[in-house]
């Protein structure tokens, strides 16, 4: 399953379980999470009833894990998605562009970075990357 067919999952639930970065030049980012499309089933844990999910991108510019009472719903953003998202406006590529030199990046590799989320129970996971997350499921327990 690739990430836009994720994307297009709906009423489908996601508990954030953690990151993973790889050191040296070539910095990649793997995030993992488990996801169940009842909801209930995520918050009793049990994983003999859950998918576990590992979303990897080869390169990343910004990456961030907020907890779900520090965040705000804006109506003026535009996605696409439920749980696994692709945003096509965010205040956060607003400010990477402007305050942490992404357009400048943009233009100097010849490549356009997108705002990847995931709306988790307890938590709102954000990456920003210039290329498609490689997706996995490293487990399934559900019919």
């Amino acid at each position: 399953m690739n990430y836009q067919e994720l994307v297009e999952k709906e009423a489908y639930h996601l508990t954030f379980q953690g990151f993973e970065q790889t050191k040296g030049a070539n910095k990649s980012l793997t995030v993992r999470f488990d996801g169940s499309p009842n909801e209930t089933e995520l918050l009793i844990g049990n994983p003999q009833t859950l998918e576990r999910w590992q979303i990897s991108f080869s390169s990343y510019a910004f990456y961030s894990a907020t907890f779900e009472d520090f965040t705000v719903a804006k109506e003026h953003e535009v996605y696409q998605g439920y749980a696994f998202r692709i945003y096509e406006k965010s205040d956060l590529m607003d400010r990477l562009r402007t305050d942490a030199n992404l357009e400048v990046q943009e233009r100097n590799r010849g490549k356009i970075y997108r705002h990847y989320s995931f709306a988790c129970m307890e938590h709102q996971v954000d990456v920003v990357s210039c290329d498609e997350p490689s997706t996995k499921m490293l487990c399934s327990y559900s019919n």
